[in-house]
């Protein structure tokens, strides 16, 4: 635990007391999850600076930095992270309509 706590506080750049004290699993669960997005940023910018000094030096032919440096998120894209796809229009509206029963029950059983 004492790992995940100096990863989360170091790495993650959360407060320690909010770790100790007020995070849930939950929580804890899906910030490790997504922790490396927190740099993910970085590495993009330094895969491009890279690619563009090897361009310019005469290092590579490759014309696109994500096949000269792939990077573990590269093959995410149009995805959750968790290799599901996203909602579809039609899962969006089902939900949209969902809420608006939960939303109606919720106000009648309040009025009652």
């Amino acid at each position: 635990m004492a790992d995940v706590f100096s990863i989360l506080v170091f790495q993650g750049n959360l407060d320690p007391e909010y770790v100790l004290d007020r995070m849930s699993m939950l929580e804890l669960h899906v910030l490790v999850k997504n922790l490396y997005r927190a740099k993910q940023d970085d590495w993009d910018i330094a895969r491009q600076t890279i690619f563009t000094s090897a361009k310019v030096m005469g290092g590579t032919k490759e014309t696109n930095p994500r096949k000269f440096m792939p990077l573990p998120w590269d093959n995410l894209e149009g995805s959750t992270g968790d290799k599901d796809p996203l909602p579809t229009k039609e899962d969006i509206e089902r939900l949209k309509q969902k809420a608006k029963e939960y939303g109606t029950r919720i106000k009648n059983s309040n009025t009652t």
